[in-house]
């Protein structure tokens, strides 16, 4: 998938404070858990709101910064979805699975019938057009 830039300064300095404060949340998580002193979470938000306010001032290093950091999480989500989708699958949908079977549910009626003439299965009647939405 391509990433689509954008090509404006409003947007790029959006992206500079949005940038800021998600830096400020997980320095405040890392605080509140013990992970990061007091002084040191101070500290690199201090950096980082003289970063964003270097960044307000020079559009091209925004610019540049803006592409970087997108093109960064655009190449960690092409391999992070994937992942994700696969442990939500092998974790959740397979153990789910394997429960039903070991139950004897066939929620699907996939079950062989050898005396069944078919399988055909007359459709139910809807509601109408009416009501489809």
């Amino acid at each position: 998938m391509k990433v689509h830039f954008s090509e404006e300064r409003s947007v790029w300095r959006r992206f500079a404070v949005e940038f800021w404060v998600g830096l400020c949340l997980v320095l405040a998580l890392l605080g509140w858990r013990g992970i990061l002193g007091g002084k040191g979470a101070l500290a690199l938000a201090g950096g980082g709101l003289a970063g964003v306010a270097l960044l307000w001032a020079l559009p091209r290093w925004n610019r540049a910064f803006y592409r970087a950091v997108l093109t960064v999480g655009a190449a960690v989500g092409r391999v992070i979805g994937p992942v994700l989708l696969a442990l939500l699958f092998f974790l959740v949908v397979t153990p789910v699975g394997i429960l039903l079977r070991l139950a004897g549910r066939d929620l699907l009626q996939l079950r062989r019938d050898p005396a069944a003439p078919s399988y055909w299965q007359k459709a139910r009647r809807g509601g109408g057009f009416e009501k489809m939405f």
